[in-house]
């Protein structure tokens, strides 16, 4: 096996055992108390992006010179209802990252993530809920970017996508 196709096939399984994960994780038990009340509000709309983070020369967002050898995934979870927006994100064969942020289109970030300085960060933030509605109507409008020391405009990126 090459060491391009070494490097996808990690990808690959990276991917499936962050959403493996998230699956698990979205399908635990509600715990409820034996006091509490029954409620009539739905459970929370929660929805989940992906994409595959690299340093190819294609352009996710502005053109620019990228880490051609890195890679990462990055997994969000939009809860529609509450605002919030949550990430887990990885990335290896990059200097240490020193920024993270979704993008909107060539344009401004629209939110801050925790960079994934040792290969790996995960967290939450709130987003208004219009912003949160707008990602979801058009997530290919969106990408995700790494920044590092060696490459300040973007080490690594890639375009959202809803996830299968």
């Amino acid at each position: 096996m090459t060491t391009k196709q070494k490097k996808l096939f990690a990808r690959v399984m990276l991917v499936a055992t962050m959403l493996a994960a998230l699956n698990l994780a979205c399908r635990a038990p509600a715990r409820s108390t034996p006091t509490a009340a029954p409620t009539t509000t739905s459970a929370p709309k929660i929805t989940s992006l992906t994409t595959t983070l690299d340093g190819s020369s294609k352009p996710h967002g502005p053109p620019t010179a990228k880490d051609s050898d890195g890679y990462g995934t990055a997994i969000i979870r939009l809860d529609s209802a509450k605002g919030e927006v949550c990430w887990e994100l990885s990335a290896s064969d990059i200097a240490p990252a020193n920024a993270a942020h979704i993008h909107y289109k060539e344009g401004p970030q629209a939110i801050t993530l925790s960079p994934p300085t040792n290969g790996s960060s995960s967290g939450c933030a709130n987003a208004s809920t219009d912003l949160v509605q707008t990602i979801l109507q058009n997530p290919e409008d969106f990408y995700v970017v790494v920044h590092n020391a060696e490459f300040p405009t973007a080490a690594l990126d890639g375009r959202l996508a809803l996830s299968k």
